[in-house]
């Protein structure tokens, strides 16, 4: 048995807006969290995440705390793993942690584990005391000169890396990832009363969910899940590689390459997108090439762009206080990057590479510009900060809805990425 830690780097940390309100591990791709991959391939729980102070509130159901170098529990070997690396379960079969460093020269020796040329990480005999030595914000600037242990595996660069390779992870995923409940596969069953399928990937249906008739599943591109609790309303064509969450809804529209995470209400056209648990899209409008957070709402016929005019390159806006800096992507298709707890108003319309902080709330119609800052309040021709109390109402107001309480600890977080996305002037003037 070993203590398996998860720890966002600087490049992790930087994935605005999600990392403002929630470590970099707790992102999906394809069906799982980067923790819940790193778990099923370790073979352990995570015990806590190493990520910016600022998250020290973090607290979600299920998931870890975050935590500091002095709160790792070494009375068993530790495990300190990359939020952004991703093992390759097809080169690593072992059946346990033991077993895999048991065949090394080096196994009651602090090691560095790589994958390429890149460390993704150390494994640390029990007892380990030289954290100093680790430096896990950069890992390659650590002190420390263990002997390397090689990998199988990659390692994401982008955060639109999550949305570009997001397909081909569900593919993967599907056969291999343990589920909870029963599951059967339509392609050898059959279809319930009313429903069609085609293709020959696999279509798993997990015990407890609902599949209305004249709803069509084609597989051809790629597999598709949907999972226990979930229920697919009439006139909803799915077309893989698809995972759907458990206890989520599917009200009709076309989907197509998505991930959509518990407990959604997801209708109209959607394509090559990641949805986190909670997220409300009831109404038509387009979704694509994007990645959107927990507890978001998209007013109807809410709509983004994923290719420019031109066919171009589409570049990311930063916003850094008073002043921007563009990124390129090196994506022809890239939509938006909705931050947790966003609203948006009936009409709404972003540009491709749109970056919408947490909290934001737009309305109003019209184009929205290429960065919106975190806690922003107001319309495309005039954005104001979000008066806090209100917003911390409205947050409650959401999650009870869903009977759901925004615990005491999850609103110090929330108070606190406000705080830090304040201007501030400068003290040396």
């Amino acid at each position: 048995m070993m203590n398996l830690y998860l720890f966002d780097d600087e490049l992790a940390q930087s994935w605005k807006p999600f990392t403002l309100t929630r470590p970099a591990g707790e992102l999906t791709l394809g069906i799982l969290s980067m923790r819940e991959r790193a778990e099923a391939l370790w073979r352990e729980k995570c015990l806590g995440h190493i990520t910016c102070p600022s998250l020290r509130h973090f607290d979600e159901l299920d998931a870890p705390p975050v935590l500091g170098f002095d709160d790792i529990n070494s009375e068993k070997p530790v495990i300190l793993f990359s939020s952004r690396a991703i093992l390759d379960p097809s080169k690593h079969t072992y059946g346990t942690v033991e077993e895999l460093f048991s065949h090394t020269d080096h196994h009651n020796l602090p090691q560095t584990l790589v994958i390429g040329d890149q460390m993704v990480g150390w494994i640390l005999p029990k007892g380990f005391s030289g954290y100093e030595e680790i430096n896990s914000s950069d890992p390659g600037a650590s002190k420390s000169d263990f002997p390397e242990f090689p990998l199988s595996g990659t390692v994401l660069e982008n955060m639109w890396d999550l949305v570009a390779v997001n397909g081909d992870q569900i593919n993967k995923d599907v056969n291999r990832v343990p589920l909870d409940h029963a599951r059967c596969s339509l392609t050898t069953l059959g279809a319930p009363h009313g429903v069609t399928y085609e293709g020959d990937n696999p279509i798993i249906i997990e015990s407890g969910a609902t599949i209305a008739p004249n709803t069509h599943l084609d597989s051809r591109p790629g597999g598709i899940l949907i999972s226990t609790g979930a229920y697919i309303s009439p006139f909803t064509h799915i077309i893989g590689p698809a995972f759907v969450g458990a206890g989520t809804r599917l009200l009709g529209g076309s989907m197509s390459c998505f991930t959509a995470g518990p407990e959604c209400k997801l209708r109209g056209e959607i394509s090559n997108s990641v949805i986190l648990s909670y997220t409300n899209k009831s109404h038509d409008g387009y979704l694509g090439h994007s990645y959107v957070g927990r507890w978001v709402n998209f007013g109807a016929l809410t709509c983004n762009s994923d290719l420019k005019n031109n066919y171009g390159e589409i570049k990311i806006l930063r916003h850094h206080g008073n002043y921007y800096t563009e990124e390129a992507t090196g994506q022809q298709k890239l939509g938006i990057f909705v931050g947790d707890h966003v609203k948006t108003g009936i009409g709404s319309l972003f540009p491709g590479g749109c970056t919408i902080g947490c909290g934001t709330n737009f309305f109003g119609g019209g184009m929205a510009p290429h960065d919106i800052p975190p806690f922003s309040w107001g319309t495309a021709s005039g954005l104001e900060p979000y008066d806090l109390s209100a917003f911390l109402q409205m947050v409650h107001k959401v999650m009870a809805r869903r009977d759901i309480e925004l615990t005491s600890k999850a609103e110090k977080l929330l108070l606190e990425a406000w705080e830090i996305t304040r201007p501030h002037p400068d003290k040396s003037s």
